[in-house]
């Protein structure tokens, strides 16, 4: 049987997580009134705990493929992966640039091989 990694129940966890919410929310509106905006009353109010998940693989995916990601997140379907990868487009279109073909459809650009529509 295994051990628990953390001494802590699910429920303390979900108590720590809205505590933290709170503060991030007081911290928010304090930023706001310092720079004279009025807050949005829709931030932090439906965060969940669940929610760093997906912003924490997106991220990851920036670093790892999505094979080595799914070990690190303990995936064992790519499809469920899938549902928390969210890569930036950004990101997507600087890993084409950098590959063969980007290279070979910027120099067909270049050289003026190819118009853009």
């Amino acid at each position: 049987m295994r051990g628990r990694l953390f001494d802590l129940t699910p429920s303390a966890v979900t108590r720590a997580f809205m505590r933290a919410r709170r503060r991030c929310r007081r911290a928010y509106e304090l930023a706001c009134l310092q720079h004279g905006r009025r807050p949005n009353r829709a931030y932090f109010q439906n965060l969940r705990c669940h929610d760093l998940r997906h912003e924490a693989i997106s991220r990851l995916a920036e670093v790892y493929d999505p094979h080595k990601l799914a070990k690190i997140t303990g995936h064992r379907d790519m499809r469920m992966l899938m549902r928390y990868y969210h890569p930036r487009g950004r990101t997507l279109s600087a890993e084409l640039r950098k590959s063969a073909l980007g290279r070979r459809q910027q120099a067909m650009l270049r050289d003026g091989l190819v118009e853009l529509p």
